[in-house]
């Protein structure tokens, strides 16, 4: 079975900072479930954003393009 999810713990304003950097905008639906952006966004080695795509019924292509980008440089 391969690794599928890395899943990460933080406390609140913490969650929120990382939120707000990577342009990720949520809210809670109950205590146990929230409603969030469908963003994918790939950085560079360097951190700094290299590609951003909202929704996850679009082409791929692009994605994959600047992932493979990214580890190359």
């Amino acid at each position: 079975m391969t690794k599928k999810w890395t899943f990460i713990r933080s406390n609140e304003v913490d969650t929120r900072e990382l939120a707000n950097i990577m342009a990720v905008k949520y809210k809670e639906i109950s205590p146990i479930e929230f409603s969030h952006s469908n963003i994918i966004s790939v950085y560079s080695k360097k951190g700094t954003l290299a590609f951003q795509q909202e929704g996850l019924d679009t082409d791929n292509d692009a994605i994959v393009k600047e992932i493979r980008k990214q580890i190359e440089l």
